[in-house]
C-alpha cells in the first residue's frame, strides 16, 4: 500500500511539474527517469482526475481556475525565493597581478556587499497575491452558485415535482 501512495504522490509532483511549473516534459522524464510517453500519460490520467474533481471539460483543462490558482500560487513562490535570494551577501573577488621589478606577484583584494534585496519581486508578489485572492473568491463564488442552483426538492409542491422531473430529463436527455 506504501508503494501505491508513493507513487500517487510521485504522479501529482510530476503533473505539478509539468502543468502548473511549466517545465518541459523532456526535463521531468529525465528527473524520474521515465520517458516522455510515460510522463505525458501521468499527466493525462492526472489530469483527468483534476478534472473531475474540479467539474471541468476537457477542452477547459488548461485554461481551469484551479490550474491557473495554482500556477499563480507557484509563481508568488518563485517570486519570494528571489526575493530571498536577492538579499544575499555579494562577495567579489579582484585579483591583480604586477610584473614589475619591485612587486612581482600578485594580490588579492575580497569585498563583500549585503544588500537590502530587489524590492521588485516583493511588489511582484504582492500582484500576484492579490491575483491569487481575487481568482480563489471566484472560484468560491462559482462553487456556491453551482450548489445553490441545484433545486432543493423538498421545498417543491407537489405540482411543482412533475414539472421539475420533466425539466431534468429533459437537461440530461432521457425524455
Amino acid at each position: 500500500m506504501k508503494n501505491k501512495e508513493t507513487q500517487s504522490d510521485q504522479h501529482q509532483r510530476i503533473y505539478a511539474m509539468v502543468i502548473v511549473e511549466g517545465i518541459s516534459v523532456k526535463d521531468v522524464a529525465t528527473q524520474h527517469n521515465l520517458t516522455v510517453p510515460q510522463i505525458e500519460a501521468i499527466v493525462d490520467q492526472q489530469n483527468q482526475l483534476a478534472l473531475a474533481h474540479a467539474n471541468c471539460l476537457p477542452e477547459e483543462s488548461s485554461n481551469s481556475p484551479i490550474i491557473h490558482l495554482r500556477r499563480l500560487e507557484h509563481q508568488w513562490r518563485e517570486a519570494m525565493a528571489a526575493w530571498y535570494r536577492s538579499q544575499n551577501e555579494e562577495e567579489t573577488t579582484k585579483v591583480s597581478r604586477s610584473s614589475g621589478a619591485r612587486s612581482a606577484g600578485e594580490k588579492m583584494e575580497q569585498t563583500r556587499k549585503t544588500t537590502s534585496g530587489d524590492v521588485r519581486y516583493l511588489q511582484l508578489a504582492q500582484r500576484l497575491l492579490n491575483e491569487i485572492r481575487e481568482l480563489h473568491d471566484q472560484i468560491k463564488a462559482d462553487h456556491q452558485s453551482q450548489l445553490g442552483a441545484e433545486t432543493d426538492i423538498s421545498t417543491l409542491t407537489l405540482e411543482q415535482r412533475p414539472e421539475e422531473l420533466h425539466q431534468l430529463l429533459d437537461q440530461f436527455g432521457q425524455s
